[in-house]
């Protein structure tokens, strides 16, 4: 299973002076967009939380395109945002900049507490929030499968997700 998840760098800062309203609209406008990116290629939107967006490709049915999907829908995200950047600087509004994480792996989900929300567990939530979130600058971060030996900790995590 592959897991990509994107969010828009200094988010909070750019909405500060955005309505509620404002801020919904501009995320539907992105988030219908990754949609149909994410469609085309074969990518199952899992959820989205603020401005941060998941999608996975592997599932329902397992496949073994699901990385190379990945990878397509996030370019395809990336150029989408591009040309985003363009329409918003002709308007004289600060562009938004995304950053996207691929990984590739095992996924364990369920329900965890006593509400009905699924839940991510397992190599691929832990390993790509590092690499995401690492990013210096907006663009793409793909990280592979953890070594078998990976326990879990957050430090090896981030040791699995910085190798080549």
């Amino acid at each position: 299973m592959s897991v990509l998840f994107t969010d828009f760098r200094d988010f909070t800062r750019l909405v500060e002076q955005m309505t509620p309203q404002q801020v919904i609209e501009e995320l539907s406008y992105c988030f219908t967009a990754f949609d149909d990116i994410c469609d085309r290629h074969r990518l199952e939107k899992i959820k989205t939380i603020g401005d941060s967006y998941m999608a996975a490709g592997g599932l329902p049915r397992p496949n073994d395109t699901n990385p190379a999907d990945a990878v397509s829908a996030a370019l395809e995200i990336l150029e989408w945002t591009e040309n985003w950047k363009v329409e918003k600087l002709t308007r004289g509004e600060e562009p938004w900049e995304i950053r996207i994480g691929i990984h590739t792996g095992p996924v364990v989900a369920g329900v965890v507490g006593k509400t009905n929300l699924p839940t991510t567990s397992g190599a691929t939530p832990s390993t790509t929030l590092p690499v995401w979130k690492a990013a210096a600058s907006p663009g793409t971060s793909i990280s592979r499968k953890p070594p078998t030996s990976w326990s879990g900790t957050s430090s090896t995590a981030s040791t699995a997700a910085k190798s080549p």
